[in-house]
């Protein structure tokens, strides 16, 4: 037996020694005994971390004809005394025995036996998963029953684990965004941060996207992702990621899938069903058109009134054909109306405004009976000429025109093209010519 001193050097070295009967081995690691009589074959100083400090193992050898000496590693990585071996999870460890092949072992894996064998065998593989991960010994014997022995503790580090298939819908021109760490389901066991690689492609391959995502490979350093594409096409295209995961340790999980679908935005258009302009007090259906075909929510609002906002009026303002009812009291101008259409199954909208003129009604004051004396012109022709504006007394806010009917004036239609010079045949018999004439402002 010999004793052993540890120093701790000024430079924050150690310095260690072995006393011996026979010799004092200090620094070195191989020293012989003075005239042989006492021989060690190496000294090994190890020091390892505890929840108190640091300690130290130190072990030593007699030299002998048959010294024990082995090399150990997991796949092809030397495996030292009291090392921390790590390796992803689902890892196959190919451990390395190089030694004497008459020297046998014994492989310890909590203190339990696993493995038995000679040097010259195979040591069996392990595959590195949460009940694989523990505190392993490997102690090898030679022929003359001198033992040595190697500690190491093997950790695993788990894989990311995600979600297969994601699916996201999402609108043209409309902003999206999601975090791939939102994916990974096993967040927080020890992964860090995970960061990904991925490529982009089009599910149809069709020139309608813009800009077009398509490419790769790209990298994210913390799962962020986010674009603004516009559909031009008529039917939703895919923009599909392929995502392969990796977590701080270097452990690279099974790729997934996150598809966004870039559905178009409904086309809309707003038919006035007839003049864009409009009288106050008027009453007019409009309607409102939406492609492709789907189901739709409907929303009218007015948004530009020449009446005091919310004079006017929409009935039905949820409908594809609501009524919009002018004010009796606006000031001239324009009247605004907005048609929003909402596919109920993408939640992808669009909106589109109209305007109309609207006009005040004009004030017009007539004589009533109107009667408008004209001489036969020419002399002998049975017919006068008459100026029908004589019959108007007052008038405001607009021309009026003239017409033969109440049909035609209510229509807008058959106007007189002159009524300051209007010829209608003379009655010989009583001397005058008589006719109804409608006034329309």
């Amino acid at each position: 037996m010999g004793e052993v001193d540890i120093d701790l050097l000024p430079s924050g070295e150690f310095n260690y020694g072995v006393e011996a009967a026979a010799s004092n081995l200090s620094t070195n690691t191989t020293l012989h005994g003075a005239n042989g009589t006492t021989q060690l074959k190496q000294v090994i100083l190890q020091g390892h971390n505890t929840t108190v400090g640091v300690t130290y193992d130190i072990y030593w050898d007699d030299l002998s004809a048959s010294p024990i000496a082995f090399d150990l590693t997991a796949n092809t990585l030397p495996v030292e005394h009291l090392d921390t071996i790590s390796f992803c999870d689902g890892t196959t460890l190919n451990f390395g025995l190089t030694g004497t092949n008459t020297d046998t072992y014994v492989l310890m894996f909590n203190g339990n036996s696993i493995n038995t064998g000679t040097i010259g065998n195979v040591l069996p593989n392990i595959m590195a998963s949460n009940s694989t991960t523990g505190n392993y010994e490997l102690i090898v014997t030679n022929s003359n029953g001198c033992s040595l022995n190697l500690k190491f503790h093997l950790k695993v580090n788990p894989l990311p684990i995600a979600t297969p298939t994601t699916t996201i819908q999402a609108c043209s021109e409309v902003p999206y965004a999601f975090d791939l760490d939102n994916y990974i389901t096993n967040n927080g066991s020890g992964l860090g941060q995970v960061t990904y690689s991925y490529t982009v492609v089009k599910v149809p391959n069709l020139p309608l996207l813009d800009p077009d995502p398509a490419g790769g490979p790209f990298t994210s350093l913390n799962g962020a992702i986010s674009n603004t594409v516009t559909n031009f096409g008529t039917s939703a295209i895919t923009v599909r990621y392929t995502v392969t995961p990796t977590s701080a340790n270097g452990c690279v999980g099974t790729p997934f899938i996150v598809n966004v679908v870039i559905n178009p935005n409904p086309q809309v258009d707003i038919i006035p069903n007839g003049s864009s302009n409009l009288c106050e007090g008027d009453s007019r259906i409009i309607s409102g058109t939406v492609v492709p075909n789907a189901t739709y929510t409907y929303l009218w609002s007015i948004i530009t009134d020449p009446a005091s906002m919310g004079n006017s009026t929409l009935t039905n303002p949820t409908s594809i054909s609501p009524t919009l009812q002018v004010a009796t009291s606006i000031t001239p101008g324009p009247l605004t109306v907005e048609f929003t259409a909402t596919n109920t199954a993408t939640g992808c909208s669009a909106t589109e405004t109209f305007t109309f003129t609207v006009f005040d009604m004009p004030d017009i004051t007539v004589v009533a009976p109107a009667v408008i004396t004209a001489c036969e012109m020419p002399a002998e022709s049975e017919f006068g000429t008459f100026n029908l504006m004589s019959a108007v007394v007052t008038l405001t806010g607009g021309t009026p025109t003239f017409h033969i009917s109440a049909s035609d004036a209510q229509n807008g239609i058959g106007a007189i093209n002159n009524p300051t010079m209007f010829s209608e045949q003379i009655n010989k018999r009583f001397g005058y010519a008589q006719h109804l004439v409608f006034v329309m402002m």
